[in-house]
């Protein structure tokens, strides 16, 4: 449990508050006076107690009513030893990007939920704006939540108990069959055609991918960025992996990339010692990852097995 007093001593009062929230979905308040006193009590009703407020003082319930955001008071004469007990039931509600509908944090109450399934598709079908229909509570765990009616389940946490797991707050969520369903068919589509042209990968953040493929660097550094890695060089910084290609024929590479990215972010990319690029990142995909392409010359891949791919940070 958690207290918190308040002296008003010169007044004759202290107000002790205790609460376990937010497992606790409410609070309560011991009065401990001089002598009987005249005065208002005003409790806070913030904006998310949307499923009403409840008020017992001594065990009694209270007709007390506030809509929120606003407050509730209790005018009486207090005692001292006088309790109050506020039931404020928190509510599954959605958090839409202002430019976005679509693009939503799932909250319940003021309580800001983590989706820990790294394997989830990134998005969910249902109605963005009542995620009653796609999330719900488990009994057997305090704010512990999953999904419903969707491919693949997920688990949601309370984004400040999350420590070191792969997990996302901002989630796509649309209607099935609406345009932006069918935009993502046809991107995973395309996805799933790139998969079966892919000769090599590297896990970026992953030790053993990036050991696999020899990374070799200065001045890098690499770290967690919601359902992904990232890595970068800082101050001229460099790192490279070796990477297989196919001996004949056309080869691409392919980066993802952070869109938000911005400022001094300007580096060339080699292969083998050759800039066949130079990228500069300066918001390019507000709020999301997007994929690059560079093609490699054929004659930097021509009768090879591998080739150096380097990330070289300008000044």
């Amino acid at each position: 449990a958690q207290g918190r007093e308040r002296d008003l001593s010169e007044e004759g009062l202290r107000l002790e508050q205790e609460t376990r929230f937010p497992e606790q979905e409410g609070t309560s308040f011991a009065l401990h006076l001089d002598k009987p006193t005249k005065l208002g009590l005003c409790i806070h009703v913030p904006y998310w107690a949307t499923q009403g407020v409840t008020v017992k003082v001594n065990g009694e319930p209270v007709d007390a009513k506030a809509k929120p955001p606003s407050y509730l008071r209790l005018d009486r004469t207090w005692n001292d030893g006088d309790r109050v007990e506020v039931a404020m039931p928190m509510a599954l509600h959605a958090a839409p990007m202002p430019d976005d509908p679509e693009l939503v944090a799932v909250m319940y109450g003021p309580v800001v939920l983590a989706g820990l399934n790294p394997d989830a598709e990134g998005y969910l079908l249902s109605d963005p704006a009542n995620p009653t229909q796609w999330i719900e509570k488990l009994a057997d765990a305090p704010l512990t939540f999953r999904t419903k009616g969707q491919k693949t389940p997920m688990r949601l946490i309370p984004w400040y108990q999350v420590i070191d797991e792969p997990y996302g707050v901002y989630w796509v969520v649309t209607k099935e069959g609406s345009p932006r369903h069918k935009e993502i068919l046809a991107a995973e589509e395309a996805r799933r055609r790139r998969e079966a042209r892919t000769v090599d990968r590297v896990l970026v953040g992953d030790g053993e991918s990036e050991r696999q493929h020899n990374l070799q660097g200065e001045k890098t550094g690499a770290g967690p960025h919601g359902s992904h890695h990232w890595r970068h060089a800082v101050e001229g910084g460099w790192w490279s992996w070796d990477m297989k290609v196919l001996p004949e024929g056309q080869m691409t590479l392919t980066c993802t990339l952070w869109g938000s990215d911005s400022g001094s972010r300007k580096f060339d990319i080699l292969v083998n010692g050759t800039v066949i690029a130079t990228q500069e990142l300066k918001n390019n995909k507000p709020g999301r990852y997007f994929d690059a392409d560079y093609p490699i010359p054929v004659e930097l891949t021509n009768g090879k097995d591998k080739v150096t791919v380097r990330f070289q940070g300008q000044p």
